[in-house]
């Protein structure tokens, strides 16, 4: 997708959801797996991968509003954000 946004073309509500979909989807899964390292150095790395991809779900679902379900996306993403955040202080 960055390789066809060089060439001029512009993603359209579709793609975007979509791909705020698998950013949303892949924060999850590293989310879930973070349980697993508890307590080890590399759940700081995880949840901050998660975190960053909550982040680009959520921004790309706010320039979407209001098509699809954006809306209900955006307040989900916001408090797995949150929760995330709360963790990387916990483990600061």
């Amino acid at each position: 997708m960055q390789q066809a946004a060089r060439y001029g073309y512009q993603l359209g509500n579709r793609e975007k959801i979509e791909l705020a979909d698998g950013y949303r989807d892949r924060a999850d899964r590293l989310r879930l797996d973070s349980i697993n390292i508890q307590g080890l150095p590399q759940e700081k790395d995880q949840i901050g991968r998660a975190a960053g991809d909550y982040q680009h779900a959520l921004n790309l679902y706010q320039s979407i509003v209001p098509y699809g379900n954006s809306n209900v996306q955006i307040k989900r993403v916001q408090a797995s954000l949150e929760s995330v955040g709360t963790r990387l202080q916990e483990i600061h």
